[in-house]
């Protein structure tokens, strides 16, 4: 398997995770599976780390957030079908 190819497959990989919620380096995950006690967020403290906070409320992120998506409150509303 090339370089590419396997870059494809993790990618692939951590999506179907993002999706069901199962991305295995959340605390939510890992809290899930009893590695660690709480499903807080380690990095703000804020909220469970689940694939929604990871991509919508983490402050590490809020810059992506605003270049992609501006002011929008709902990012469903760039999703087009949701």
């Amino acid at each position: 398997m090339d370089i590419s190819s396997l870059r494809h497959s993790l990618g692939t990989v951590v999506i179907h995770q993002l999706r069901l919620n199962r991305l295995s380096s959340t605390a939510s995950y890992q809290a899930l599976i009893g590695q660690i006690p709480s499903k807080t967020c380690p990095h703000s403290g804020n909220g469970d780390e689940m694939a929604e906070h990871l991509q919508l409320h983490r402050p590490k992120w809020a810059a992506e957030r605003q270049r992609y998506f501006g002011d929008s409150i709902d990012i469903t509303d760039h999703v087009p079908g949701l």
